[in-house]
């Protein structure tokens, strides 16, 4: 337990997007696989809407030291038309 293989950068889903997060405890091996002995978290999206919805959101900040100044600028686009559904992310930092 507490290895981490093929992690993932946990900022690809935007806050927005996440509809809610589940956190299964224990050995979950004969569902996830041998190497969810320590448990599993599954985190599920919002399912897109008819119509369209955007958010976008820009960061910044500095280290204690000010001299890291970073800035993010982050867009999600998300929808449907008729039976199609699907969602966009993007994001950019400096």
């Amino acid at each position: 337990a507490g290895e981490v293989k093929n992690p993932y950068d946990m900022d690809r889903i935007s806050a927005s997007m996440i509809e809610r997060i589940e956190v299964v405890k224990g050995p979950m091996s004969a569902l996830y696989g041998a190497d969810a002995v320590g448990g599993v978290i599954n985190i599920v999206t919002k399912q897109p809407e008819d119509g369209f919805r955007a958010d976008v959101a820009v960061l910044g900040g500095a280290n204690a030291d000010g001299d890291g100044a970073n800035k993010q600028l982050s867009a999600n686009v998300r929808g449907g038309v008729g039976k199609f559904r699907g969602s966009f992310y993007a994001s950019t930092t400096d």
